[in-house]
């Protein structure tokens, strides 16, 4: 099937299908700039090629550094079991950032006050601490319960008018 579909392809949903096992090296298309492959069964580490994929399930390890060099606007990494330190590198023009219920530990680097364009950011349900930098001050949403908030205090999810 996959041998068959255009090299021109541009937006590839394979998501509520059940598929199981790793993903196929032949989804490496230079064009695609949207895959969701959200609630499936794949398994193993992200692979580098699929770089420009925006929401993963059910991958393992770290977030791959490859993904530092891509112009990214929204990632979803959750519902996965992620680890590691949430990365000191990202990208300026994350928009969402979406890391909830993985595994990933740590504190939120000073770097991230770089995404001068982030709103929406979800860090729920992994072992962050440390709280949120004061200069990440232009989110609409915060997501960040069942951390290990530090000087954070117990408020976990606004919204900014």
């Amino acid at each position: 099937m996959v041998s068959k579909i255009s090299s021109q392809l541009n937006h590839l949903d394979l998501s509520d299908n059940q598929i199981m096992g790793k993903l196929p090296h032949q989804l490496a298309y230079p064009y695609v700039s949207f895959i969701d492959l959200s609630y499936n069964r794949f398994k193993g580490p992200i692979p580098l090629l699929f770089s420009n994929i925006t929401q993963y399930k059910n991958f393992y390890g770290e977030i791959p550094s490859s993904l530092q060099n891509y112009s990214l606007i929204n990632t979803d990494l959750g519902e996965n079991h992620l680890s590691g330190n949430l990365p000191s590198w990202i990208g300026s023009n994350f928009y969402i950032i979406r890391l909830w219920l993985n595994l990933f530990v740590g504190i939120i680097h000073r770097q991230w006050c770089n995404l001068l364009v982030l709103h929406i950011l979800d860090l729920a349900h992994n072992n962050i601490f440390g709280g949120i930098p004061d200069c990440i001050d232009n989110l609409t949403t915060l997501t960040y319960n069942n951390n290990t908030i530090g000087y954070f205090g117990y408020q976990s999810y606004f919204e900014k008018n």
